[in-house]
């Protein structure tokens, strides 16, 4: 691409639809690369690129020491930059209500295991009671 050229924006939403084995986008450092031509080239094979797609796989491409080649051959792929103001909110980790479900869960869990008993003991003396009037 050309420094004269404008770099083409591209949302997270857009990008995360080019997640498969024909289509394979990467987010790396904000720019956008289609690798799908490369995915039967790559040295470590094309399932790790294919875990990474459609995502930001920037953490997945520092932390392998790719060599100043790697990233030459990289830039072949680009096709744009992403519109950071796209990306979804992070979840943040609130281990208050990680715990409200658990407790939740193991309540009606609980029920279950007193009612379930109880329900096939009535079921199984109303049929005793059906076939003891015969």
């Amino acid at each position: 691409m050309s420094s004269t050229t404008e770099a083409k924006l591209l949302t997270y939403q857009d990008i995360s639809t080019h997640n498969n084995k024909s289509d394979c986008w990467l987010i790396i450092s904000n720019k956008v690369y289609d690798v799908t031509p490369f995915l039967y080239e790559h040295p470590g094979g094309e399932d790790i690129i294919l875990k990474a797609t459609g995502r930001d796989a920037t953490e997945d491409y520092n932390g392998v020491n790719h060599s100043g080649e790697a990233t030459g051959i990289l830039q072949k792929y680009y096709v744009g930059d992403l519109d950071t103001s796209s990306l979804p909110a992070k979840k943040q980790y609130n281990p208050i209500s990680v715990v409200a479900k658990q407790i939740s869960t193991s309540k009606s869990v609980g029920i279950f295991r007193v009612l379930l008993p109880l329900l096939i003991i009535a079921l199984a003396y109303g049929i005793f009671q059906i076939y003891k009037k015969d």
